[in-house]
């Protein structure tokens, strides 16, 4: 499966430009080469495509995950805020992304019809209602159905490295000013895997495996910090920078 999520995602580095708009076709073109390890990790987590029949992306936007999972075969279908930011990339390779709020609105499917949910860097970005968001996951998702969401770790090494620094991680006028450059918003908090959990245990959902990763980060251009970094995420895999959690349907 991995030599194939390869070739999926170098397969995707030929078909710019992502979006018409200019500026959101830089910041796809530059979102995709820094996040080519992510993309094929995640793909490389997914189940076997002939085990699953349908599978849902919540938030899919630019599309490049969209694409490495059609490309390998799964029945996929994406949901986002705004689809028509990236209209011709999506209909020039036969994607399905259908739009909606997703912490808003119903979502356009009928109870239990997919398998498998993906949910991958999105949690972090809510800023209205992710109980409503998690709750319509659990209702389109069979009985046993299988969600997979990632999202950055509040307790990461670099963060703690910043607030004893006296930093926060992030700037928030940066983050809320992407409603407007991008079309969603940026980062509004970050959670520890205790958050996430008890998220999930409340909306019908039952944890049963988690992972960390370093995805785009490996501390190298943090000079002796980041070395110091790297060390000790490599030892204390909780302290990495991505949570990798796996949850079944209770119900």
């Amino acid at each position: 499966m991995t030599n194939d999520a390869v070739a999926a995602i170098d397969a995707l580095a030929e078909t710019r430009p992502f979006s018409p708009d200019e500026d959101l076709d830089d910041w796809a073109g530059e979102y995709f080469e820094s996040h080519r390890g992510y993309y094929v990790d995640i793909l490389r987590r997914l189940p076997d495509p002939e085990c699953v029949d349908r599978v849902l992306e919540v938030g899919s936007i630019p599309c490049h995950l969209t694409f490495g999972m059609d490309a390998l075969g799964y029945d996929v279908v994406g949901l986002d805020i705004d689809p028509k930011r990236f209209d011709t990339f999506i209909a020039e390779h036969g994607l399905d992304i259908r739009q909606c709020d997703i912490e808003r609105n119903e979502f356009p499917f009928p109870d239990v019809t997919f398998d498998f949910v993906l949910f991958s860097e999105v949690f972090e970005h809510l800023r209205v209602d992710p109980i409503h968001t998690l709750e319509e996951i659990e209702r389109v998702l069979v009985p046993g159905g299988t969600l997979l969401l990632t999202t950055p770790n509040l307790y990461f090494i670099g963060h703690v490295y910043r607030y004893l620094r006296g930093n926060a991680y992030d700037e928030p006028y940066h983050e809320f000013a992407k409603l407007r450059t991008l079309g969603h918003m940026g980062h509004v908090r970050e959670y520890s895997t205790d958050q996430v959990e008890t998220f999930l245990r409340n909306t019908g959902f039952e944890p049963v495996d988690v992972d960390y990763a370093n995805w785009h980060w490996d501390g190298s251009h943090r000079g002796l910090s980041g070395d110091i970094g790297r060390c000790v995420s490599s030892l204390i895999p909780s302290v990495r920078r991505f949570q990798i959690i796996e949850a079944k349907t209770t119900v």
